[in-house]
């Protein structure tokens, strides 16, 4: 009961913080296009670096947790997979993620987008068990294995957390309005990309794979 309460509570941080931030592959894709710049995409990078600091610090912890992503040969069906996804997305006007996201903002025009998720993966079995591709390999480094490479990444992170955490909490706090910038209704990209990769780990560790893509083509393919 304690954990399903700490993973709502993740679960509402990460929602909280994708209203307020609209962090979205699609949308990371337009703003290169029209700006040239790639802000929402090195917001991706800083998520994966605070997923990486915080999860290499669970593991440190409870090494029992650790659990190898198995990976998939590559093959044509793969990268046709993933065009088709994309053309999906750009039509749909976003990611998974950020439909979800959308979807309980009000957009009520993309209530048909889950169960067309449903039916699209339902669809495509019967070709990915054409394509053979059983996983090959565990993704991922065993905790404690790395020597001194690994402590070196760590004191990378480290450095680079401490710097980050700096730059998001020294404003507000020199200001003197930290309660109303957590209740802005527009976060930093980096803001964004702390919560995100933060409370996604900890939903991970909690309860394994979390993201509802996952659930749904789980769920359809058994």
């Amino acid at each position: 009961m304690t954990l399903l309460l700490v993973s709502m509570c993740l679960a509402f941080i990460l929602g909280f913080s994708a209203h307020r931030t609209g962090i979205c592959t699609v949308a990371a894709v337009a703003e290169v296009r029209s700006t040239r710049q790639a802000r929402m995409f090195l917001s991706f990078l800083k998520a994966v670096l605070w997923i990486l600091f915080v999860s290499s610090g669970i593991l440190l912890w409870m090494p029992e947790l650790f659990r190898p992503w198995p990976s998939h040969a590559m093959s044509w069906f793969t990268v046709a997979g993933g065009f088709v996804f994309g053309i999906g997305a750009a039509i749909n006007g976003g990611c998974g993620f950020s439909t979800i996201s959308r979807l309980a903002q009000g957009n009520l025009h993309l209530t048909l987008t889950l169960p067309a998720f449903a039916l699209g993966a339902k669809s495509a079995l019967a070709v990915l068990t054409l394509s053979a591709s059983h996983p090959v390999a565990a993704a991922g480094l065993t905790p404690g294995t790395g020597g001194a490479v690994e402590w070196m990444i760590q004191i990378l992170l480290l450095i680079w957390v401490v710097r980050e955490l700096a730059s998001l909490f020294a404003p507000p706090i020199k200001g003197r309005h930290m309660f109303s910038a957590m209740l802005s209704p527009h976060y930093r990209l980096s803001t964004g990309a702390a919560l995100n990769g933060i409370s996604g780990v900890f939903l991970y560790a909690i309860n394994g794979t979390w993201a509802y893509s996952r659930i749904v083509e789980t769920g359809v393919i058994s």
